[in-house]
């Protein structure tokens, strides 16, 4: 699975020099107030890592509130496991849950 990412890398980056050279031609951006004189492949490159920087972050944000929750259920389960592995945990189970005091409605 490395060799397959890093064959990917390899190809996506000679069509991007290939890309660039073939775009070698200037152009005008203009902004709000100013205006910038640049080749092409530059301003697309420019766009393609500002726009990968964009994702990453927006993406960040679900990671992170992801693993916080993950973090959460998962100290809420240790002391779960904690409740059950107690020799105690007989006497603290709910009434209203326990199967021992279940009681049959008739038919």
């Amino acid at each position: 699975m490395q060799y397959f990412f890093l064959i990917l890398a390899l190809l996506l980056s000679a069509f991007f020099v290939i890309f660039s050279l073939q775009n070698a031609d200037f152009v005008t951006i203009d902004f709000i107030i100013t205006q910038v004189y640049s080749s092409l492949a530059l301003v697309l490159v420019s766009t393609l890592i500002l726009g990968i920087f964009i994702g990453l972050l927006v993406s960040s944000f679900s990671l992170i509130k992801q693993r916080l929750k993950i973090t959460k259920q998962s100290k809420k389960l240790k002391e779960l496991q904690k409740m059950i592995d107690s020799p105690q945990a007989e006497k603290t189970v709910d009434p209203i849950v326990s199967p021992k005091n279940e009681q049959t409605t008739p038919s």
